[in-house]
């Protein structure tokens, strides 16, 4: 892990690298709520290679070193290394885009005095006749 990875997972963790370095991750970043699930997946994928999380982007709930909760979006890619199974994980507290989105679907609502309103729809003005339809009856 580079440098800068190493101070965005600190500031994102509370943990600082040699106090998590060699310890399982279920015991450090994931809940313990959510530890068998991770530790079932984990032993699935190294037994079968059927993957659930691998190469997309799943959004969960992740554990700071002080026991709070936030959501995370993580992507896990496999690492190709020859004789071992290996990945890669990347992770990003997305609480505050969580929260903007929730809040500009909530705006108008609040926007509207508390009741959502259809979409007023505007009226068309009436088509005109041409004067030669009006002279034939048409």
């Amino acid at each position: 892990m580079d440098e800068a990875a190493r101070k965005n997972a600190e500031r994102t963790f509370g943990y600082r690298s040699e106090e998590v370095m060699g310890r399982e991750l279920a015991d450090t970043i994931v809940p313990p709520a959510l530890r068998e699930a991770h530790r079932s997946g984990l032993a699935r994928y190294l037994a079968t290679e059927e993957a659930h999380v691998l190469d997309r982007r799943v959004e969960m709930t992740a554990m700071r070193a002080d026991g709070s909760e936030f959501l995370a979006e993580l992507a896990v890619t496999r690492v190709n290394l020859p004789g071992e199974i290996s990945v890669r994980g990347y992770i990003r507290d997305i609480t505050e885009r969580r929260q903007a989105q929730e809040e500009l679907i909530a705006a108008p609502t609040r926007h509207r005095g508390g009741r959502r309103r259809a979409p007023t729809r505007h009226a068309r003005p009436a088509r005109r006749r041409s004067t030669a339809t009006r002279q034939r009856g048409h």
